[in-house]
């Protein structure tokens, strides 16, 4: 009995695990650090399966930033290593895949009376300067004349229903190993 119990759970958890740690559609915080005003949120979501972001927002000094299209087509100056392109490359450029000291991700952001913008970019630091962006200056015109800019980072957010499903496989795991334990 306790055999079929035991298979059991490593069952239920293996079915489980899949779902609580797959890769599609994953979404995101972004921290941002700098002197300045830093923005007030930023996240998006990302689809690692098929490249493609949804829900790529940034709220800057009071304005909503939707980053979504140009993250899925930045734009990109020179050449560029191990980025990709698309969807994919901005993935890099945020997830710090061409590490320092050969690229330098940051983020600048301004508001002012002419032009209002948010953007993320990359740049060599060689002697060549090569660089991918996405901007979003389609925002209404407005501010202060106040820009900012710094370093981010970002972090994968875990799912409710990922963590409800692992916690649900992992219930057997701990009664077995209690009964274990109790020599039950």
């Amino acid at each position: 009995m306790r055999l079929h119990f035991g298979i059991g759970a490593l069952l239920i958890a293996a079915c489980a695990a899949p779902v609580a740690f797959g890769d599609v559609d994953t979404t995101y915080d972004i921290t941002f650090t700098g002197p300045g005003t830093l923005p007030a949120s930023g996240s998006f979501t990302y689809d690692s399966t098929n490249p493609s972001f949804s829900d790529f927002t940034v709220t800057y000094e009071g304005y909503l930033y939707d980053l979504t299209a140009e993250a899925n087509a930045p734009t990109f100056s020179g050449t560029l290593p191990c980025v990709g392109s698309g969807a994919a490359a901005t993935f890099a450029l945020l997830s710090g895949a061409c590490a320092p000291p050969l690229f330098s991700p940051e983020w600048i952001g301004e508001n002012d009376p002419s032009a209002n913008y948010f953007e993320f970019f990359e740049q060599t630091t060689e002697e060549i300067p090569s660089e991918i962006s996405i901007t979003d200056s389609e925002s209404p015109v407005g501010g202060t004349d106040s820009p900012s800019n710094g370093e981010f980072i970002i972090s994968d957010v875990p799912e409710p229903t990922s963590l409800v499903f692992l916690l649900t496989a992992l219930i057997p795991v701990v009664f077995v190993a209690r009964k274990r334990m109790l020599g039950v």
